[in-house]
């Protein structure tokens, strides 16, 4: 008796299932390398400048005599200039291409942080401010986009993790140079805006790369999307020596070709429609309490940490422990990311974080204060990757910047607000009510993620024979 086929050579024709299998065939070396180093960069700059903020936050009302609501003004501006950055950026890039947008994002993105250095007063830092974070939401979108499009579909998880860890690794240098350079001059501060300038380095990484073939399909462009495979290709072969073996189109590839072909319109309102929906709302959920957790440890730490009463060279040194963090966190999502169920990360990352972030906000002692925000920063850098992964995972070619824009910059809309609610609720009821706050938070992101369809490969195992 015969049995069910589990794949079949890749056809003549080019298709999204074609593309995935030739893709498939592609590991990490020579430009695909070359590719996870430029996204990496771009996400080393991005999350610098994101927990740059945070931590000069303190020194900054020091040092312009900025209140607790100038500083939660700022965050809003930032947050504003993320969404608008995510969501014209995202729509933007469905329709002109990944890389030029990406350019631009990491363009102003730079140029905004070195700009912070001579500026002064509210509204100049609030205009820089909105400049950097249009630059950030674009650059957070579009490289992750592009970086999932060009990677082998069983491969997505785990090499957005090992880009994502190099933006920890971001966050963790601005943290250290934070805790060195900061108390060396009231005005010390400003030199960690500069340091983020050196973003315009990057730029010339992502000069020469391959356009994503699947986008450009998408497009009705097949004959440049088999050019841009070709060059993908033939990099990798130059890279190991070697031919690449023939392409077998799997049922997981066959997958990606379903979802491509399973767009309806374009643009926004495209991401509202048929079986997007459900992704769609409960991804824009997700980002919006997500948000609460990682503005809480992004920008607000140090202030809650002052508030609590510890001086400056403590609440730098918990800042920094707890920072270094990250990219452990990412590390650990890096091994996970295609070998554990999405679902049960998502369900188990979240409930443990949950815990931790109430006991960060209850316990009194500065040394186990330290190890909680430590715990804390793993596990929401952890989750990162995985939410950016299902998230990718969830829109065709066609719409992913634009459905994945709509999704981030519905937490940066609410992360506008949410500041002033920050403010609001510190005054009225202290510190102490921030572990409470994290803890319903990430009950309620692990409930969300509970109504995501999962990775890819795991909606389409391969059946046995």
């Amino acid at each position: 008796m015969s049995s069910t086929p589990t794949s079949e050579t890749v056809p003549a024709s080019l298709d999204a299932a074609a593309i995935a299998a030739r893709l498939s065939r592609l590991p990490a070396k020579g430009i695909a390398l070359r590719i996870m180093v430029a996204t990496a960069a771009a996400y080393f700059f991005d999350l610098y400048d994101q927990s740059a903020f945070g931590i000069v936050a303190p020194a900054m009302r020091a040092g312009e005599g900025f209140s607790l609501n100038n500083i939660a003004t700022l965050v809003s501006v930032t947050f504003t200039g993320m969404l608008i950055g995510a969501l014209i950026g995202g729509r933007v890039a469905d329709r002109h291409g990944r890389l030029p947008i990406l350019r631009v994002g990491l363009v102003l993105a730079s140029l905004g942080s070195l700009a912070h250095v001579f500026a002064s007063g509210l509204i100049a830092f609030g205009v820089l401010r909105l400049v950097t974070a249009i630059g950030m939401g674009i650059i957070f979108v579009v490289a992750m986009t592009y970086l999932v499009e060009v990677s082998p579909v069983h491969r997505r998880g785990s090499r957005v993790a090992l880009t994502a860890f190099f933006g920890g690794i971001g966050g963790a240098t601005v943290a250290i140079l934070g805790r060195t350079i900061i108390p060396l001059d009231p005005h010390a501060w400003r030199w960690l805006f500069a340091i983020g300038g050196l973003g315009l380095l990057a730029l010339g990484l992502l000069f020469r790369l391959p356009e994503s073939p699947l986008w450009l399909l998408s497009r009705g462009r097949p004959e440049d999307a088999e050019r841009e495979l070709q060059r993908l290709e033939r990099g990798v072969e130059q890279a190991v020596g070697t031919a690449l073996p023939p392409a077998v189109v799997k049922h997981s590839m066959a997958e990606v070709a379903a979802e491509e072909e399973s767009v309806q319109g374009s643009g926004w309102r495209a991401a509202f429609r048929g079986k997007l929906l459900r992704p769609t709302i409960i991804l824009m959920a997700i980002w919006i309490v997500y948000s609460t957790v990682t503005q809480v440890f992004s920008v607000w730490l140090a202030t809650i940490l002052q508030m609590r009463g510890f001086d400056s060279e403590t609440l730098l040194t918990i800042t920094m422990v707890a920072i270094v963090g990250a990219p452990v966190g990412m590390l650990l999502a890096f091994a996970f990311a295609d070998r554990l169920p999405r679902k049960a990360q998502f369900f188990g990352v979240a409930v443990v974080a949950g815990i931790v972030g109430l006991l960060f906000g209850i316990v009194p002692a500065a040394g186990v204060i330290a190890v909680m925000a430590f715990v804390h920063f793993v596990l929401i850098a952890w989750f990162s990757p995985v939410l950016n992964a299902a998230m990718m995972d969830e829109y065709p070619s066609a719409l992913r910047s634009t459905g994945a824009g709509m999704a981030y910059s519905s937490g940066r809309l609410w992360s506008i607000v949410f500041p002033f609610t920050v403010a609001a609720a510190l005054h009225a009821y202290g510190a102490g009510i921030i572990g409470w706050v994290l803890l319903a938070a990430w009950v309620t992101i692990a409930l969300l993620g509970l109504g995501l369809r999962g990775s890819i490969s795991s909606r389409s195992a391969e059946p046995s024979s």
